[in-house]
């Protein structure tokens, strides 16, 4: 980033805090065409260029930004204000996402951070205001680096090259934030129901082309993890929005040259993918397109288990992120009207072997001492949602019963009683057993679990306990209280007969007792 663009950046970030919003907060202060209005005054005097023509394009867009500013009823209706909002995103990209050069060896990559969180915010508060922008297209060569694609198709990349970057990993969370606002905003605005094909097509052929490359087996793994030839999108995901003009096609598209890069994107693109499942708005379902990459996102997490093992001796991964997205699929599935039991089955099937694998490795097993907290707890989730599945289904049972209790009683015969992990599995033991017994061991209640998740978990099943056990001589005193009458003169008696040295007897009659004792 040249001096030039800090110095843009910086009175950008000036003028958001004069007009009194952080950057954190995207839903208040005022409206982005005020905003931006005199956040690009101020950096106006200190915009230059290489090249005059895009000095000159930026001078003319600051003219009509000003001259909003100063009469905002320029604005007359709601077409002129997406156009409005439409520039100044575009001014707005151009001025910083685009000035960020990520092989600049001398870039200032905390200011870069900083900005980078601000520029999210400032996109989700511009299209909160007219979602409509997304869609907007340019007409003639009024913008020069815009073409026939609509506004997302050219955003979108200017983000995820970023996305993963080794220096930009503080960015990773507002991007992810980023795509889900997106996705949810397509889905709660009817006029933009048309874009949701595009938008998940967009993202599911990005994350093939990333899954593919990965497994592609002429690649050897080496601790540089320098990728060649990687560029995202593919062609013919952009191309579609380009007409005839495909000379732009590269102005489209990023490039991932370092493997962690290239391994976080494929987590965080499969968590948007996942985004409309999960998150349980009602508005995904009047969508089609939001609900129909359920099973290909399945087999897309066994694609990431299986590269992560391949590079894990080179960039070492845990298998936990992958387990909680299943796990969090299976949940919503289960809750879920209209579902098939196949569908339901499949992510309960990549569940349990996930769980099996992870309980029997060397390293991540959450049986070891060395395990922590989480992963403990998200195992024992897992177990609690695969019981649930596995209730009335014996195929699903048996699967899981040699995967997480025989094979783990083969590994840790020794597993420590009385912890969740051991309740856990031998809940699922007992609910899977032929025949299955009408009451669980106490032991397995509820209320015996620590961990606050995994109680929940538990009680979600909604299965009946056997009553504690007791010691026998105790029993026979309970069963002997319990068949005494309680009456006040029984007790009288009987306490008489006791100081007496009589025995005790179930009588409250006080003129047999006086026969007794006369």
């Amino acid at each position: 980033m040249t001096p030039h663009q800090l110095t843009n950046v910086r009175a950008i970030r000036v003028a958001l805090l004069d007009h009194g919003r952080s950057g954190g907060d995207f839903a208040t202060g005022p409206p982005p065409s005020t905003l931006a209005a005199q956040l690009v005054e101020n950096i106006s005097a200190s915009t230059k260029s290489s090249r005059s023509d895009e000095n000159s394009e930026l001078k003319g867009f600051f003219a009509i930004i000003q001259r909003v500013k100063d009469d905002p009823a320029l604005l007359k209706t709601p077409e002129e204000r997406v156009e409005n909002n439409h520039m100044l995103l575009y001014v707005y990209a151009r001025v910083v996402l685009d000035g960020i050069r990520l092989d600049d060896p001398f870039l200032d990559w905390a200011h870069v951070r900083t900005e980078g969180i601000k520029a999210i915010n400032f996109l989700k508060f511009t299209i909160k205001e007219t979602p409509l922008v997304l869609k907007h297209k340019v007409n003639g060569q009024d913008f020069m680096f815009r073409g026939q694609e609509p506004l997302w198709v050219w955003l979108l990349p200017q983000l995820l090259r970023l996305l993963g970057h080794p220096q930009c990993i503080e960015l990773t969370e507002g991007i992810e934030g980023f795509l889900q606002y997106l996705i949810l905003t397509v889905a709660q605005t009817r006029s933009l129901w048309d874009l949701a094909p595009a938008i998940m097509l967009y993202l599911r052929t990005t994350l093939s082309r990333l899954l593919d490359y990965l497994q592609n087996l002429s690649i050897v793994p080496t601790s540089e993890g320098i990728l060649r030839d990687l560029s995202l999108p593919p062609d013919f995901a952009v191309s579609r929005h380009l007409g005839d003009d495909l000379s732009r096609l590269n102005q489209l598209t990023y490039r991932v040259e370092r493997m962690p890069q290239a391994l976080q994107q494929c987590l965080s693109l499969g968590d948007a993918l996942s985004y409309p499942l999960l998150s349980g708005d009602v508005a995904f379902d009047m969508v089609s397109s939001f609900s129909e990459s359920v099973v290909w996102l399945l087999d897309a997490l066994v694609d990431m288990r299986s590269f992560q093992k391949r590079y894990e001796s080179v960039f070492p991964g845990s298998p936990l992120h992958i387990i909680q997205k299943t796990l969090q699929i299976v949940q919503a599935l289960s809750n879920k009207k209209g579902v098939g039991v196949s569908l339901r089955n499949k992510a309960v099937t990549l569940l349990v072997l996930l769980c099996g694998e992870m309980a029997s490795s060397p390293d991540n097993s959450p049986m070891l001492d060395s395990t922590d907290e989480e992963t403990r707890r998200t195992y024992c989730v897992a177990l609690a949602a695969i019981t649930k599945a596995c209730i009335g289904d014996r195929p699903l049972g048996r699967l899981a019963v040699s995967k997480l209790v025989d094979e783990t009683s083969l590994l840790y015969p020794e597993m420590q009683s009385e912890t969740d992990i051991w309740r856990t599995t031998q809940t699922l033991r007992q609910v899977t057993a032929t025949p299955q017994p009408e009451q669980l061991d106490n032991d397995l209640h509820p209320s015996k679990f620590q961990d606050e998740y995994v109680r929940e978990a538990i009680e979600a099943l909604s299965m009946t306990y056997k009553e504690p056990d007791v010691d026998p001589e105790d029993r026979t005193k309970r069963r002997k209280v319990l068949s005494t009458d309680h009456s006040a003169m029984s007790v009288l008696v009987n306490s008489i007969r006791e100081s007496l040295g009589l025995s005790s007897e179930d009588d409250d009659n006080w003129a047999n007792f006086e026969q007794q004792y006369l």
